[in-house]
């Protein structure tokens, strides 16, 4: 799985989840001159509406590290792709991009899905962070904080990616054919983040 591959960071607990400012920029990412144009975007103000030149540099500095895990060709399906799809894509991208989300999710939340579909309480998040702590000392110093920021905003991706309702873990309603690009590139792992049976 790609998350044995990661770095620990604290990054995703302070600028969000960033999906509706990723959705604005799609058109720049899809470009040849991305640096160039989100340089531009960062000054000009353009798409993200977002008044604080500050607050548009620390977005678009996290959407430009979510970019180094992906292909052009990721961006055109996106585009391509419903607004459930988007959701989803959103969401492997940040699992790609942030270990410590990737971990969190298939060490607690994966397996509560298999045992009766409610969102884990926050105790379990933190029995993982604290497993994960014994072995990386990134993880260790960490402050309750930063942690209590890393869960709320990943229970925000979640909701937004379509796996969590209410408080309830669902698995997400769309065309099968949407699967199929995740099986082609040996990324079953994908589908078992999003409670899929991966023997289809």
């Amino acid at each position: 799985m790609i998350g044995r591959n990661l770095k620990y960071n604290g990054t995703f607990s302070s600028n969000g989840i960033l999906f509706n400012e990723t959705i604005s920029l799609v058109q720049i990412l899809k470009s040849d001159n991305v640096e160039e144009f989100l340089a531009k975007e960062v000054k000009e103000n353009n798409l993200l509406q977002i008044n604080s030149e500050a607050t548009r540099g620390r977005a678009v500095r996290e959407i430009r590290k979510r970019n180094k895990y992906t292909e052009t060709s990721f961006w055109d399906r996106f585009d391509q792709s419903t607004e459930p799809e988007q959701r989803l894509l959103f969401f492997y991208l940040c699992l790609k991009t942030y270990r410590i989300l990737f971990d969190l999710h298939f060490l607690v939340t994966v397996k509560r899905f298999y045992i009766d579909s409610t969102l884990p309480e926050t105790f379990y998040y933190k029995m993982a962070v604290d497993e994960l702590a014994s072995e990386n000392e990134k993880v260790a110093a960490w402050s309750e904080t930063t942690l209590k920021k890393t869960l709320s905003n990943y229970r925000s991706l979640l909701r937004v990616s379509g796996l969590l309702k209410g408080d309830m873990l669902t698995s997400p309603n769309v065309d099968e054919s949407f699967w199929d690009q995740f099986k082609t590139n040996c990324e079953l792992w994908f589908l078992e983040a999003c409670f899929q049976p991966i023997n289809k």
